[in-house]
């Protein structure tokens, strides 16, 4: 009988909308949770911009330990306002996030929501669960499961 590995996670998650933020996070984890994915660290982080630094960060330390977790998920929000800014963070961290990914071999799931509103935001707090999810998938992919 074969024995199943774990999987283990790591979270990045943007906190400049705090209740966005944390209600992602807590669908993303129940979602590890069910599928008896392992949660390293979860490192909480000011805003978008900051999330693949801190994504890039993890994957050395992980790598310097011998201990590179099978995905990372990112999570955060991005609300369009009356400027550029909105393209600019959204464009830098969805680049990032990618960047990171290919760099490193790490499956990272992007749950960083980028929408017109607020109340957009609130409506799909779920996609912290989607992240998870695509993340999971790809690391399963990686790991040959």
């Amino acid at each position: 009988m074969i024995k199943a590995r774990t999987m283990k996670a790591a979270v990045v998650v943007a906190d400049f909308y705090a209740d966005i933020a944390t209600a992602l996070l807590e669908s993303c984890n129940r979602e590890l949770a069910a599928a008896k994915v392992q949660v390293l660290r979860t490192v909480h982080v000011p805003g978008a911009m900051e999330i693949p630094f801190a994504l890039k960060t993890l994957a050395k330390q992980y790598a310097l330990q011998n201990t590179k977790p099978n995905m990372m998920i990112a999570l955060g929000c991005v609300v369009r306002g009356e400027t550029y800014h909105f393209e600019i963070v959204s464009d830098i961290c969805a680049r990032g996030i990618l960047q990171v990914q290919l760099e490193t071999g790490v499956p990272i799931g992007n749950g960083v929501l980028t929408t017109e509103s607020v109340a957009q935001a609130k409506a799909r707090t779920d996609k912290g669960a989607d992240a998870a999810k695509a993340a999971l998938r790809l690391a399963k992919l990686c790991n040959d499961w």
